[in-house]
């Protein structure tokens, strides 16, 4: 995959919202382990933007942040739960409090999905999705732990609900960055399947991919104008080694028809498979690098993301453009003239964590918090993990890791951190 986290950095922004502004300095700040973000924008997103509030949160990039503490702690998927999306899932009972504050506005026109948000946001809620700019941005300890209860995705972007089918709509129209949906909770290893249609037209990007707040990824990527592929690669650390992708063909086309993928990851392989046969296979002791003497292998807590986005927009470099198959043509492409908009359809997720090197602690801490012999699976859910202070410089791996209990994440406004925020410790 040509990562998002490099590839959007050109782009005015990839969720192109105006509030941003509220919680990103006026003039972008660029971040990286080499140069941190400032304390007073402290936070450094995955596409390498300092900021603060919601850029906290989530997809917090630790190694080029002002410091570990800056990030907010991660809400934890461990064994024994799972992550679903379904066209009718369980809806959350907490709804009325997650309209929009402010409106939301997207910055490059009118969205003819977004035209009534509160509707569509409250769509969205009822699918237990919500916008990422509210996610966990809250001074009420209460409503952030009913936000980790009642929320398994944050969106951002140009997103809505089929009527017809329920189904997640990533959409992207004229001149705008696309959309992203993302999993609420990291997971140390485990079984992430998505079933989807991806969008169509030359440098059109749909993108499902398993990626950790610093770099480690594991994706599919589908090129718009190549509806019979997709693309199969892995990253560590955010090094970009883009000589590793292989190709696969799907078999059918993937705009017109629904296909399942599937990355099954544990700390030894990971394998990509579509539509339930194997695609690749990769393992941990083939991704030795003997320079740097490290596994160039993810292996870090991941989030679920699935994306639209213009690989071929006149603002990417050369590179990107050529890779994405040429420049978007966003005035006479099919699905602009028909709809205004491409499109890519989701019709089901899960995730299923698997145990890992951590499960017994998890377990001891949640025993220990709550001085009882059992816990149970709303227990479970209360689980956090976070970095441990260390040189930047230096690979991250599970040692870096650190894990607690009956914590709430949270960040109290727009313009705090995880530093400045306190969270609830039962």
């Amino acid at each position: 995959m040509k990562n998002l986290m490099s590839q959007l950095v050109a782009l005015s922004s990839y969720i192109g919202l105006t509030v941003g502004e509220l919680y990103k300095p006026k003039n972008s700040i660029l971040c990286s382990t080499n140069k941190p973000c400032p304390p007073e924008w402290p936070c450094c997103s995955p596409y390498n933007e300092c900021g603060a509030g919601p850029i906290c949160v989530g997809g917090c990039n630790v190694r080029s942040s002002f410091d570990e503490e800056s990030c907010a702690p991660l809400p934890a998927l461990v064994a024994n739960l799972k992550l679903e999306f379904s066209s009718t899932p369980k809806a959350p009972k907490f709804v009325a409090n997650y309209q929009p504050r402010p409106p939301i506005k997207e910055e490059n026109g009118p969205n003819k999905a977004n035209t009534k948000v509160g509707v569509v946001e409250g769509e969205l809620n009822s699918k237990r999705i919500i916008h990422y700019a509210k996610f966990l941005v809250t001074t009420d300890n209460n409503e952030a732990e009913k936000m980790l209860e009642d929320f398994d995705f944050t969106h951002s972007g140009y997103t809505s609900i089929e009527a017809s089918s329920g189904n997640i709509v990533l959409a992207m129209p004229k001149k705008t960055t696309g959309s992203l949906i993302s999993s609420t909770r990291s997971f140390l290893y485990g079984k992430a399947s998505v079933r989807m249609k991806t969008a169509r037209s030359r440098g059109v990007v749909t993108a499902f991919d398993l990626i950790s707040a610093i770099g480690d990824e594991i994706d599919f990527e589908w090129l718009g104008s190549d509806l019979m592929m997709t693309q199969l690669n892995y990253y560590s650390q955010g090094h970009l080694d883009y000589t590793r992708m292989q190709k696969y063909p799907v078999g059918a086309d993937t705009w017109a028809t629904y296909h399942t993928y599937e990355i099954d990851w544990d700390p030894d392989r990971i394998k990509w498979y579509v539509d339930g046969k194997i695609a690749r296979t990769v393992l941990k002791k083939d991704t030795w690098d003997p320079i740097n003497k490290e596994y160039r292998y993810p292996q870090t807590p991941m989030r679920l993301e699935v994306a639209v986005w213009p690989g071929g927009s006149e603002a990417n470099g050369p590179g990107t453009i050529n890779w994405a198959g040429g420049l978007i043509d966003w005035e006479n492409s099919p699905d602009i003239i028909k709809k205004g908009e491409f499109t890519a359809y989701v019709e089901q997720i899960t995730v299923t964590p698997y145990q890992n090197r951590f499960t017994e602690q998890v377990q001891l801490c949640l025993k220990g918090k709550k001085k009882a012999p059992t816990i149970s699976q709303k227990d479970l859910s209360k689980v956090v993990v976070s970095y441990k202070r260390q040189d930047r410089k230096i690979h991250y791996d599970e040692e870096s890791l650190q894990w607690d209990c009956f914590v709430t994440p949270k960040i109290n406004d727009w313009l705090s951190s995880g530093k400045q925020s306190k969270v609830l410790q039962q």
